[in-house]
Protein backbone atom coordinates (compact mmCIF):
# COMPACT_ATOMS: atom_id res chain seq x y z
CA UNK A 1 0.00 0.00 0.00
CA UNK A 2 1.76 3.18 -0.94
CA UNK A 3 2.32 6.19 1.55
CA UNK A 4 -0.38 8.66 0.20
CA UNK A 5 -3.55 5.68 0.03
CA UNK A 6 -2.09 4.58 3.74
CA UNK A 7 -2.00 7.69 4.75
CA UNK A 8 -5.62 9.25 3.39
CA UNK A 9 -6.96 5.98 4.68
CA UNK A 10 -5.96 6.97 8.62
CA UNK A 11 -5.98 10.75 8.02
CA UNK A 12 -2.92 12.39 8.79
CA UNK A 13 -4.31 12.96 12.55
CA UNK A 14 -1.66 10.26 14.63
CA UNK A 15 1.44 12.57 12.73
CA UNK A 16 -0.59 15.56 14.40
CA UNK A 17 -1.02 14.07 17.80
CA UNK A 18 2.66 13.23 17.92
CA UNK A 19 3.35 16.56 16.76
CA UNK A 20 1.21 17.78 19.19
CA UNK A 21 2.33 15.93 22.12
CA UNK A 22 5.96 16.81 21.11
CA UNK A 23 5.46 20.24 22.22
CA UNK A 24 4.25 19.41 25.35
CA UNK A 25 6.79 19.38 28.35
CA UNK A 26 4.75 17.19 31.08
CA UNK A 27 4.08 13.89 29.99
CA UNK A 28 5.03 13.86 26.12
CA UNK A 29 6.82 10.49 25.79
CA UNK A 30 3.93 8.90 27.71
CA UNK A 31 1.78 10.19 25.20
CA UNK A 32 3.35 9.73 22.14
CA UNK A 33 4.13 6.12 23.22
CA UNK A 34 0.63 6.15 23.41
CA UNK A 35 -0.19 7.31 20.35
CA UNK A 36 2.38 5.18 18.54
CA UNK A 37 1.15 2.19 20.34
CA UNK A 38 -2.22 2.73 19.30
CA UNK A 39 -1.18 3.45 15.52
CA UNK A 40 1.90 1.49 14.74
CA UNK A 41 -0.17 -0.67 12.11
CA UNK A 42 -0.27 2.56 10.16
CA UNK A 43 3.13 3.51 10.89
CA UNK A 44 4.72 0.69 9.76
CA UNK A 45 2.06 0.98 6.65
CA UNK A 46 3.07 4.09 5.78
CA UNK A 47 7.33 3.30 6.55
CA UNK A 48 7.33 5.35 9.46
CA UNK A 49 7.52 3.72 12.48
CA UNK A 50 10.99 4.22 13.27
CA UNK A 51 10.86 7.77 12.46
CA UNK A 52 7.68 8.20 14.75
CA UNK A 53 10.10 6.09 17.26
CA UNK A 54 13.22 8.41 16.81
CA UNK A 55 10.24 11.41 18.42
CA UNK A 56 10.23 9.30 20.78
CA UNK A 57 13.77 8.98 21.71
CA UNK A 58 14.13 12.73 20.92
CA UNK A 59 11.59 13.59 23.51
CA UNK A 60 13.65 11.83 25.44
CA UNK A 61 16.98 13.59 25.04
CA UNK A 62 15.71 16.46 25.75
CA UNK A 63 13.78 15.75 28.62
CA UNK A 64 17.43 15.20 30.00
CA UNK A 65 18.92 18.23 28.93
CA UNK A 66 16.20 19.99 30.50
CA UNK A 67 16.61 18.16 33.79
CA UNK A 68 20.06 20.49 33.43
CA UNK A 69 18.45 23.42 33.06
CA UNK A 70 17.03 22.94 37.06
CA UNK A 71 19.76 20.41 38.23
CA UNK A 72 23.31 20.81 39.05
CA UNK A 73 24.77 17.45 40.11
CA UNK A 74 22.17 14.32 39.58
CA UNK A 75 22.46 10.42 40.35
CA UNK A 76 22.16 8.10 37.02
CA UNK A 77 18.74 6.78 39.20
CA UNK A 78 17.16 10.16 39.35
CA UNK A 79 17.95 10.71 35.79
CA UNK A 80 16.21 7.74 34.75
CA UNK A 81 13.43 8.39 37.00
CA UNK A 82 12.75 11.90 36.08
CA UNK A 83 13.27 11.74 32.26
CA UNK A 84 11.16 8.20 32.08
CA UNK A 85 14.13 6.34 30.68
CA UNK A 86 13.38 2.23 30.69
CA UNK A 87 14.92 0.58 33.64
CA UNK A 88 16.87 -1.21 31.04
CA UNK A 89 18.81 1.64 29.96
CA UNK A 90 22.61 2.00 30.86
CA UNK A 91 21.95 5.31 32.02
CA UNK A 92 26.02 6.35 32.01
CA UNK A 93 26.11 4.82 28.48
CA UNK A 94 23.37 7.14 27.59
CA UNK A 95 24.12 10.11 28.81
CA UNK A 96 27.65 9.16 27.48
CA UNK A 97 26.82 9.40 24.08
CA UNK A 98 24.57 12.55 24.01
CA UNK A 99 27.79 14.38 25.35
CA UNK A 100 29.60 12.97 22.31
CA UNK A 101 27.43 13.89 19.89
CA UNK A 102 27.29 17.53 21.54
CA UNK A 103 23.86 16.98 22.80
CA UNK A 104 24.44 18.12 26.16
CA UNK A 105 27.85 19.39 27.98
CA UNK A 106 27.68 17.36 31.14
CA UNK A 107 30.59 15.67 33.36
CA UNK A 108 29.86 12.38 34.52
CA UNK A 109 31.57 10.91 37.70
CA UNK A 110 31.82 7.05 37.70
CA UNK A 111 32.30 6.63 41.21
CA UNK A 112 29.36 8.54 42.74
CA UNK A 113 27.04 7.58 39.49
CA UNK A 114 26.52 11.25 39.20
CA UNK A 115 26.18 14.01 36.42
CA UNK A 116 27.38 17.25 36.86
CA UNK A 117 25.85 19.41 33.92
CA UNK A 118 27.38 21.95 33.06
CA UNK A 119 27.34 24.82 29.82
CA UNK A 120 29.64 26.32 27.51
CA UNK A 121 29.89 29.98 29.72
CA UNK A 122 30.43 27.66 32.71
CA UNK A 123 32.68 25.09 31.75
CA UNK A 124 35.16 28.24 31.34
CA UNK A 125 34.13 29.59 34.45
CA UNK A 126 35.11 25.57 35.90
CA UNK A 127 38.81 26.23 33.92
CA UNK A 128 39.38 29.75 35.15
CA UNK A 129 38.78 28.73 38.53
CA UNK A 130 40.89 25.93 38.46
CA UNK A 131 43.87 27.69 36.57
CA UNK A 132 43.71 30.29 39.32
CA UNK A 133 43.97 27.83 41.87
CA UNK A 134 47.00 26.75 40.16
CA UNK A 135 48.64 29.68 40.26
CA UNK A 136 47.95 30.23 44.07
CA UNK A 137 49.59 27.47 44.55
CA UNK A 138 52.23 28.01 42.60
CA UNK A 139 53.05 30.93 44.63
CA UNK A 140 52.60 29.91 47.87
CA UNK A 141 54.94 26.69 47.29
CA UNK A 142 57.65 29.68 46.14
CA UNK A 143 56.49 31.21 49.14
CA UNK A 144 57.65 28.40 51.45
CA UNK A 145 60.22 27.43 49.30
CA UNK A 146 61.80 30.84 49.92
CA UNK A 147 61.10 30.68 53.83
CA UNK A 148 62.60 27.06 53.72
CA UNK A 149 65.53 29.40 52.24
CA UNK A 150 65.46 31.63 54.58
CA UNK A 151 65.62 29.37 57.43
CA UNK A 152 68.37 27.72 56.32
CA UNK A 153 70.74 30.45 56.19
CA UNK A 154 69.76 31.97 59.54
Amino acid sequence: MSMMMSANMYGVQPYSQILNHFKLEAGADKNIMKCIEENSKMFMEDGNLGLAQMVLKRVKQKQVRKLGEVYITLGFKEIQDKAGLAKDVDVEKYLMKMIHTGQMKAKINRETKTVQFTDEENMLEIVDSIEAKNRRIVELMNFIGDKERHMKTD
